[in-house]
């Protein structure tokens, strides 16, 4: 099921477990980058690059990787404009997104991913990383800022009761 608030979507995966773990994607035309988190620790970790073939293999993968990993809750990063409104590959991601939805029973939720490919290129650039390798590991960069941005805001929201 997709959800739309952060309480809910909390809320759900901690009936599931008190100690539970999110993993965020950061979906593209030819990747998708993974990072993974447990609860308990609050430290994102990049998971893995899948390489996208087709959508029945793609979902496959998705799928796959959230039974193996036992994840509780999916963080999907949603790419909107500058100004934040949905565009052409935003409603792609949705549309994706709803597809892994129906194969899972786990939470998911859209977070918005404005700038954290750039960010994560720029990270990677400042370690003198070349462009080849950059490109290796950029998605599951991205994902991980997508998750940690995620987790900073639901641990904001739980400290102070806003947002």
């Amino acid at each position: 099921m997709i959800h739309t608030d952060h309480h809910i979507f909390l809320q759900k995966i901690r009936e599931i477990n008190l100690v539970y773990r999110l993993m965020s994607m950061d979906i593209g035309n030819k990747r998708i980058g993974t990072a993974v988190c447990t609860s308990n620790i609050d430290i994102v970790i990049p998971h893995k690059v899948l390489f996208r073939s087709g959508i029945k293999s793609d979902l496959d993968m998705i799928v796959n990787e959230i039974q193996v990993q036992r994840i509780d809750g999916v963080v999907v990063g949603l790419p909107l404009s500058n100004v934040g409104q949905m565009e052409e590959n935003s409603r792609a991601v949705q549309k994706f997104t709803m597809m892994v939805s129906e194969r899972i029973d786990t939470p998911i939720i859209f977070y918005d991913e404005r700038y954290t490919t750039k960010m994560a290129h720029s990270l990677l650039k400042m370690v003198n990383m070349k462009r080849k390798k950059r490109h290796a590991v950029d998605d599951q960069l991205s994902a991980s800022i997508i998750l940690e941005g995620f987790v900073n805001m639901a641990n904001l929201s739980l400290q102070t009761g806003v947002l």
